[in-house]
């Protein structure tokens, strides 16, 4: 049966570092090679950002991102997530080392470059309309086949102004569907139909006040709710930047899908709550 994985990526907010990548990328390098492994790390989670709110990525930059994250991880001992870092670099430009981090990274890239892939595809929800869609640095439609491994998913205004990006594991034969949240979803809203003023249609005073109350309540209730939730999807990024394997990964990436999805509901519960008690 064909699985559909949800990732629920949140663009992030247009920094100074926006225009920076390429200097992130050089101080991980600089940074991994020196093994300062922690400095390493936030240079390329600096990168990321600039992804999200940058240019398009260039295709060799992305290269030395990947090779960099696959040599920290190396060092760190996690040959899996180093291995799967290496085998996309080596999808973009064959043979690239750009950096010497030294034989063993070496023999590992080697041995990634040589795996078997097969295909899975990408989906993108909601439809980006008039944004440019790009997958590693090159401008591509959607929903489009892509080899297992990582990508780097872009969207933006223009080639000069991402506005998203998320980098996305594609495994075989699984379509993969990321949820930018770049359009904000509409939020049910309650019609109200004049009334006539038939004497048989009016609401006594006292149950109609009990509804407007309970309205209220139930809306402040879910929109507090939704706060917590709020909070606790944001609290898993800094629990994900903490897990050194990818199934640790992937376990706190999923609790943060669930606490979002949780949290979009209460926060359209809490709206239809209090429009009824201002209805009412």
């Amino acid at each position: 049966m064909t699985l559909f994985l949800l990732a629920l990526a949140l663009s992030a907010p247009v920094q100074a570092g926006c225009d920076e990548a390429e200097a992130f990328v050089a101080r991980a390098e600089t940074a991994v090679l020196e093994e300062r492994l922690d400095d390493a790390g936030n240079a390329l989670r600096d990168a990321e950002v600039a992804f999200s709110c940058g240019p398009l990525v260039d295709t060799d930059l992305l290269v030395r991102f990947w090779l960099a994250q696959g040599a920290r991880k190396t060092q760190q001992g996690d040959v899996r997530a180093a291995a799967l870092s290496f085998r996309s670099a080596s999808m973009l430009e064959p043979e690239h080392w750009p950096v010497d981090y030294g034989i063993k990274p070496f023999i590992q890239y080697k041995a990634a470059a040589e795996l078997w892939l097969g295909e899975g595809s990408i989906q993108i929800h909601p439809e980006p309309g008039e944004r440019v869609t790009a997958l590693d640095g090159a401008l591509v439609s959607f929903p489009a086949p892509a080899l297992e491994g990582l990508h780097l998913l872009q969207i933006g205004q223009s080639v000069e102004a991402m506005e998203f990006a998320s980098f996305v594991h594609v495994k075989l034969d699984e379509p993969m569907m990321v949820l930018t949240g770049l359009t904000a979803p509409a939020v049910g809203q309650v019609e109200v139909e004049p009334v006539e003023t038939d004497p048989s249609l009016r609401v006594h005073r006292g149950p109609r006040r009990a509804l407007r109350i309970g309205a209220l309540v139930v809306g402040g209730t879910a929109a507090a709710l939704a706060g917590g939730g709020a909070l606790l999807t944001k609290a898993q990024d800094d629990v994900m930047r903490e897990q050194a394997s990818q199934e640790d990964l992937d376990a706190a990436y999923g609790r943060q899908q669930t606490y979002a999805v949780a949290t979009w509901g209460l926060a359209g519960l809490g709206v239809v709550g209090v429009t009824l008690h201002f209805a009412l």
